[in-house]
């Protein structure tokens, strides 16, 4: 491996270097040309040691996808979901940064982090875990087109939840269910309303505090 592909993966491992230019990235490896250290950053990306944006001469870690080295995986935060009614206006807020270990992600592109409020899923199975308050969900915001019995984070009214996804063969009405301990009511959505209902991702994994 070239020694400013080195340099630039042991920065990574110290700091966030999503927010930093081309030149600055350079000043920390001792590299005065930006073209070379986008070059090598690209190098970097096709051996999937690296993953990132670059516009602007900004590294720019993309809105809803995990910024990634060989040992762990930086999924953007960008704000909560409720678990109850939908009351968190879905605003998308970035607040940092969930440092994973690269063995807990099963995806690792295209993935952000939301932090549940409310106990209305606190029964739920996400591979064998429940979403419990204070809880981060980790969501797939490429997967849009749920199936029958998948968990998503929905927008409704301008406002996001976290709900168990089911159709109502009998009539394609959709059905957001709560798995709760608590008695919690569903939420229905009539076929014809699908333009005011909005799947922002698939949730994939929750992590407890």
């Amino acid at each position: 491996m070239h020694i400013i592909q080195k340099k630039i993966l042991e920065v990574s491992k110290q700091r966030d270097i999503t927010s930093l230019s081309l030149r600055a990235l350079g000043k920390l490896i001792d590299e005065e040309h930006p073209q070379k250290v986008k070059h090598h950053l690209t190098q970097l990306e096709k051996k999937n040691l690296l993953q990132f944006s670059i516009s602007d001469n900004l590294l720019q870690d993309l809105k809803k996808s995990a910024f990634i080295n060989r040992d762990f995986v930086k999924i953007p935060i960008i704000g909560s979901a409720n678990c109850g009614k939908a009351t968190l206006l879905a605003e998308e807020e970035f607040e940092g940064f969930l440092t994973v270990s690269s063995n807990i992600v099963k995806r690792k592109d295209k993935i952000f982090a939301l932090k549940a409020s409310g106990d209305s899923m606190n029964q739920a199975n996400i591979d064998g875990k429940p979403i419990k308050d204070g809880d981060y969900v980790i969501v797939d915001s490429t997967q849009k087109s749920p199936s029958d019995g998948d968990y998503v984070v929905s927008i409704i009214d301008g406002s996001a939840n976290i709900k168990k996804f089911s159709i109502n063969k009998k009539n394609g009405n959709i059905i957001l269910l709560s798995e709760s301990t608590e008695t919690h009511s569903p939420i229905f959505i009539h076929k014809d309303d699908f333009t005011d209902y909005l799947v922002s991702g698939t949730v994939i994994g929750v992590l407890s505090t």
